[in-house]
Formats: C-alpha cells, structure tokens, sequence
C-alpha cells in the first residue's frame, strides 16, 4: 500500500490500518516506527548508537549513562560500566534533583521506549544534553553482566 502511492514518513504515520485486536496491537509497528523518525527529524529524539556510547565510554567521557529500567530488570541484566547510574523510570520526576544539568545524560532501557521517555522527561525539566540510546540493551552488542532477557519479556 505505501510503497504503491509512493508514501512518505508522514503518510506512513497518519496510514489508516485497521485494529483488530486479536491480530495486533493497538497502535501499529509501522506507526511507532514512522512517529521514531519524525521525531528524530523533528530533533525531538536525540540518540547515540550503541557504537557512539562504547566509543564514549572507552575514551572516559564524562557522562551519565542512566538506566531507566526497573531494579529487578537491573539485577538481571546490566551494562557495567563506571558511568552506569539506575534511576528508574517510575521515579525519575521525583529524583530530578539528584541528576547535575551541567553533565551529558544517555539514557538507556530495555528497547528504547522508556530511554525515549526519560530524554523527554529530562528535558522538560529543562536538562539541555540528554540523548537515549538507541536499541537499548536489545541492541548491545558488547559484554554485559547478567543474561539477556529472553524476547518478549
């Protein structure tokens, strides 16, 4: 369908797919991958491929590598690094205070969306060098202590 009237990103958005419950989710793939884009285009979401954040890390940057992931999902399964802090995304408008405006912040979770979320929330509180991670954990490529979450988890 797309492809055929030759579609753009915003097509791709505003598509009309029908919902059917039992064969997919409310809110399509295809709508959350085309909203991703528009708001990287928009400069809304700023994000580091998981290559950019390893080669910042390597290089000792000085940076927040804040995992937004639930404490249990932590203990499972982490990035241990020295700039990994966990603050998760559930409490992170309450803990605001205890995060420096002057220092970057990547954000990071399982598969981006709650990285995503935190970005939004930071720089609604006015934190100017936040940016997620794109992928997240899924998209890791590198050593991590613990073992990956089984998909669909």
């Amino acid at each position: 369908t797309a492809l055929s009237f030759g579609a753009i990103v915003d097509d791709l958005a505003n598509l009309d797919l029908a919902y059917a419950p039992p064969y997919n989710s409310a809110m399509d793939p295809l709508h959350n991958a085309a909203n991703v884009i528009r708001n990287k285009q928009s400069g809304y979401a700023k994000a580091l491929t998981p290559m950019e954040v390893k080669s910042k890390l390597e290089s000792g940057d000085d940076f927040i590598f804040l995992d937004v992931r639930a404490p249990e999902e932590w203990e499972a399964c982490r990035i241990e690094v020295p700039q990994a802090r966990l603050l998760p995304l559930r409490e992170l408008r309450v803990r605001l205070s205890g995060l420096p405006k002057d220092t970057e912040i990547v954000t990071f979770c399982q598969t981006s969306v709650r990285a995503y979320q935190a970005q939004r929330i930071l720089n609604g509180a006015s934190f100017d060098n936040v940016k997620f991670m794109d992928g997240s954990i899924a998209a890791w490529p590198y050593e991590i202590l613990g073992a990956m979450p089984e998909p669909n988890q």
